[in-house]
């Protein structure tokens, strides 16, 4: 039991507040109070409160019943009437104090009676109302501090149950907390589903569909619906600021009929409402039963009471103790590997999360999550391939999770945090150490059968340290649509043979407009096994919507691959792709990487503005038999490049429409003198333009620029090799990468076999009789120091004005034919 004063002036009413926080629901509990002079003292007691309807009354009123997470603050009131404080024993000197005693017995509904509350009973000396007080008394007691009434907080067990209790002044003047609040007219349905199934409510003065007056002690509530009292009940409100909110109805009182209606009065108090418990936040151990050994139980309390902002308050001192370590792991498993059913078990699951929950913590180093290996920390399953069935808003901030890969090692399904089908998924400034499989695992399900689709993940600010380099990823995102990664930290991770810190595989056609939007920006990875940034992509026109990916801003560091993008396009299938996979990889910082990127089956990928020290090869291929299209890599900067193979690019696969010009490289080859061949094709077509680059050598290591090995299999004659300038002097081998120097202007062949070379920036007037059918043009463009991407066909139908011109738009190299109008005069063709 707590012991706690319990005192007030002689001459008035006596009320006090008496709140309990503990596990136990004490709606419609039983309660009665008693004061004597000394404890065990025989007779009547001097004073003797049981229950009461209304809290104007002598007596005990439960005035409130409100629920957070798991456990219950009941607020009492007691109130004792003047005349009888004025009859308590008065103290043997006059000016005293009366000190007496009191207890408070609770027999909840259900439960054993017992005494949960005792101590001092002190009725204070006044001084108005007390002329006809007598000379002197016949309590006895040595004079002392009077105590400081309502300030201390005393807790109690009750079993394993452990209660805090704390007594506090009256809510107001006299009456206050009894006077009947705004009454308002409800209608009662029968809408709800959670209300008693069986009873008779006629003696409430309302059936189902009457109209009632209720008043709710102390809630200035708008009219409501609800169906009929009785248990833990559901109000919706119906208008005001929160209409459509949902309430939590406890302890319904009769207490007589209404004087002006005639209806019976009801009193009842509501816990938090549905909207509050999603704005307002809780703390995950407030709902920690004190025999819970982790935090799963309190975590599903909460949000099947609605809560969804969890509080995990940090550490106190500094991180040394513990009161900042939640322990979360998933109950849906143990390991997949291993346990029976394995992934099948998964599919079961919804998880411990669900829409709108979020975590808030106060740093990753101080409110700490740990799943100790035995699941995932959080987990949220749609068990849908219908994205209207997604889960949404889920996400933390400042919070830390801890796996186990120190203590357990590496296991490939055992995730920190995993998600299927979810919409507006977020980390803000979290931590992610030491996780077995995945920190991040966002993906179509845990099946291979799943199809669940997940839009809009963000992860900013974020710190992932794989501690060992014994797991798999930091992100897996799959079926994705809409991800950002941002200004966050990727260390000492992965182990060889998985992918890298972050694996995507874009949400392919799927019927959705969105755009898969991937962007990667101003992140930092070191001491990596694996790709900073793995795409498999799969054929670009299976993204209905599109694809818009952008990689810029990192730091890469210490790692085997910078970007490997697997678009699976091969030589038989690049003619039937009409779309680009629509990749910018530009202004990024790659140091003692080994392979700065990879490109297997990639079409229309630009590589701009990156800086590259202590590298290798950029691959294009994999010697796997895949076919590049619209590559550009242009205006880089490499030094010391090619440390491995001497080679700076190394064409490995077929690849058509390639650029690699303007770019810098300082220092670069093997760090033998004359050994290095900075251009290397060893397999497949090749169609590439080698232009304008500055190749600074100044220890003599290129032996030769550019060179195809035996395994080559057509030149275009559309590749090119131009421009490229050698401070240093010009490597002493030509190679054997040498295209013929390309023709400066527009070559036009017409229908009627004339022919004309027309210069860049002529648009030279060339009469062709136009019979009004259809004429077929071949055309040839070379404008390689400028590389344009189309050239310009101008025609005019009828007297040449400005206005009449129409423009066409061509690609470099191909066959148009159109119907020309009689009277119709070409114009010419020129540079676009």
């Amino acid at each position: 039991m707590a012991r706690l004063p319990l005192g007030g002036r002689r001459y008035q009413d006596l009320v006090k507040t008496i709140v309990f926080t503990g596990p136990t629901d004490l709606s419609g509990a039983a309660m009665r109070l008693q004061v004597r002079a000394t404890p065990g003292a025989p007779g009547a007691p001097l004073v003797d409160l049981q229950a009461v309807g209304s809290a104007a009354l002598e007596g005990i009123t439960i005035l409130r019943v409100e629920t957070e997470g798991r456990r219950f603050r009941t607020t009492v009131q007691i109130r004792v009437l003047e005349a009888t404080m004025r009859g308590l024993g008065a103290p043997a000197e006059i000016g005293g104090d009366a000190v007496l005693a009191y207890d408070l017995q609770v027999t909840p509904v259900g439960g054993e009676k017992a005494v949960w509350l005792e101590g001092e009973f002190w009725v204070l000396a006044a001084v108005t109302g007390a002329g006809g007080a007598p000379a002197g008394g016949d309590v006895g007691g040595m004079p002392r501090p009077r105590p400081d009434f309502g300030t201390a907080v005393a807790t109690f067990q009750i079993g394993a149950a452990t209660l805090a209790v704390q007594i506090g002044p009256g809510a107001g003047p006299r009456g206050q907390d009894a006077a009947p609040p705004g009454r308002i007219d409800i209608t009662a349905t029968q809408g709800q589903t959670r209300f008693p199934a069986v009873g008779d409510f006629s003696q409430f003065g309302f059936a189902y569909d009457d109209a009632a007056v209720i008043e709710l002690n102390g809630q200035g509530l708008v009219p409501i619906d609800f169906s009929a009292p009785g248990g833990a009940a559901p109000i919706v409100l119906t208008v005001g600021a929160d209409a459509g909110d949902v309430l939590t109805v406890h302890s319904f009182k009769l207490v007589g009929a209404d004087p002006a209606t005639g209806l019976d009065r009801l009193f009842f108090s509501i816990g938090k409402s549905a909207r509050q418990k999603l704005r307002e936040g809780i703390a995950l151990d407030d709902a920690r039963q004190s025999n819970d050994d982790d935090h799963n139980n309190a975590l599903a309390s909460l949000m099947d009471d609605g809560y969804r902002r969890i509080r995990l308050p940090g550490t106190r001192l500094g991180g040394l103790d513990k009161s900042g370590d939640y322990l979360l792991a998933c109950n849906a498993w143990t390991n997949p590997e291993a346990a029976a059913g394995g992934f099948d078990a998964l599919i079961s699951s919804r998880g411990n999360v669900r829409s709108d929950t979020f975590l808030e913590g106060d740093g990753p180093r101080v409110s700490r999550i740990y799943n100790r290996g035995l699941g995932y920390a959080l987990m949220a399953n749609s068990l849908s391939g219908d994205p209207k069935d997604n889960l949404t808003n889920i996400g933390a901030r400042r919070v830390g999770f801890y796996g186990a890969v120190e203590a357990l090692g590496f296991a490939e399904n055992n995730h920190l945090v995993a998600f299927a089908g979810v919409t507006g998924l977020t980390f803000d400034h979290c931590g992610f150490y030491g996780w077995q499989g995945d920190a991040i695992y966002d993906a179509h399900g845990f099946k291979p059968t799943d199809t669940a689709q997940n839009f809009d993940l963000r992860v900013v600010g974020c710190l992932f340290d794989g501690i060992l380099k014994q797991n798999r990823n930091a992100i897996s995102a799959e079926s994705i649509a809409g991800m950002w990664v941002a200004f966050c930290t990727f260390l000492r991770m992965t182990l060889p043979g998985m992918p890298g810190p972050i694996d995507v595989e874009p949400l392919r056609t799927t019927g959705s407009d969105q755009a898969a939007a991937i962007k990667l920006l101003f992140n930092r990875f070191r001491d990596f096994t694996g790709s900073a940034m793995t795409m498999n992509l799969g054929p670009p026109d299976h993204y209905s919507a599109g694809l818009d990916v952008l990689m810029q801003g990192n730091t890469i560091e210490d790692g085997v691959l910078g970007f490997d993008v697997n678009g699976g396009v091969t030589p038989a299938t690049i003619g039937a792709e009409k779309s680009d996979h629509n990749i910018l990889v530009r202004d990024n910082h790659l140091r003692r990487v080994s392979k700065p990127m990879r490109l297997r089956g990639a079409c229309g990928l630009d590589y701009r503005g990156n800086q590259h020290q202590d590298v290798d090869a950029i691959l294009l291929g994999n010697l796997e038999g895949y076919a590049n299209r619209r590559v550009t890599i242009d205006e880089n900067r490499w030094l010391r490049g090619g440390l491995e193979t001497g080679a700076v690019l190394l064409h490995d696969d077929t690849t058509i429409d390639c650029s690699f010009s303007r770019n810098e490289l300082v220092d670069c080859g093997l760090r033998q003198t004359r050994a290095s061949v900075l251009v290397i094709g060893r397999k497949g077509d090749v169609e590439l333009r080698l232009n304008d680059n500055r190749v600074s050598d100044p220890d003599q290591r290129v032996a030769a620029f550019a060179a195809m090995g035996n395994q080559i299999g057509t030149i275009s004659p559309r590749s090119e090799k131009s421009g490229n300038r050698f401070p240093d002097g010009q490597p002493p081998s030509a190679g054997n990468f040498n295209p013929p120097a390309p023709v400066r202007g527009v070559v036009a062949t017409y229908v009627s076999d004339q022919q004309e070379v027309i210069q860049p920036g002529q648009a030279v007037p060339h009469d062709v009789p136009c019979p009004g059918a259809t004429v077929g043009m071949t055309f040839r463009t070379y404008f390689p120091a400028r590389q344009p991407s189309a050239t310009d066909l101008y025609i005019t139908s009828g007297i040449c004005r400005v206005t009449n011109v129409v423009r066409f738009a061509i690609e470099n190299v191909g066959t148009v034919a159109m119907t020309i109008a009689a009277g119709t005069t070409l114009l010419g063709v020129e540079e676009a």
